[in-house]
């Protein structure tokens, strides 16, 4: 598994091609099953909820993303790159030092990415405000926060600040129509289903 280069600059974090033939390893939440053969018990229960993802370092001091529980946590944890305040009401970006590309470990489809608060986070006040990373994007992951407190909030080099959670990319073409297909619902919003 050689390290590449990534068009932006950077380093590729050493990955096997998910549509290789070669007998390499691949990396599932931390988790390994062997191309040559059976999944390796410690996979076996994980696999089928397990996403493969591939990161690419822009600084040295970057930390790869984290799954505490894999095959049970629906996101990554991912990392400040630096030490960050937040001012009271201030909105901010977040640099995190690395780019993502998740693929679908047994298909090789593309993945999409949520970004998404998390408690600790929360707790302190601090919201991620911007949170699609789509499926094609290989720039640097940058977090978006709002400090929604009274008082100032600092972030830690290496803190976890937010999650990545993967999702099917399920958009398709676009067709304008005369009309569309009838539902309960209809045109009833606002409240239409009571308080």
């Amino acid at each position: 598994m050689a390290r590449g280069k990534h068009p932006q600059g950077g380093n590729l974090l050493p990955f096997p091609d998910l549509k290789s033939g070669n007998a390499e390893d691949v990396v599932l939440h931390g988790l390994r099953e062997s191309r040559a053969g059976a999944a390796r018990p410690e996979v076996a229960a994980a696999q089928t909820q397990s996403i493969a993802l591939r990161v690419i370092f822009f600084h040295p001091e970057a930390k790869l993303p984290a799954v505490a529980h894999p095959g049970e946590d629906l996101g990554y944890d991912v990392f400040a790159l630096e030490a960050v305040r937040l001012a009271a009401r201030q909105t901010v970006k977040v640099r995190t030092g690395i780019a993502v590309e998740a693929r679908e470990p047994q298909t090789g489809a593309p993945l999409g990415l949520l970004v998404r608060d998390r408690s600790s986070m929360a707790a302190r006040g601090l919201a991620t405000t911007g949170g699609v990373i789509d499926a094609g994007y290989r720039g640097e992951i940058l977090i978006v926060m709002t400090n929604l407190g009274d008082a100032d909030v600092e972030l830690k080099a290496g803190e976890k600040i937010a999650q990545m959670v993967p999702v099917r990319v399920l958009t398709g073409p676009v067709e304008e129509v005369e009309s569309l297909e009838g539902s309960l619902r209809a045109a009833k919003g606002f409240g239409s289903t009571g308080k």
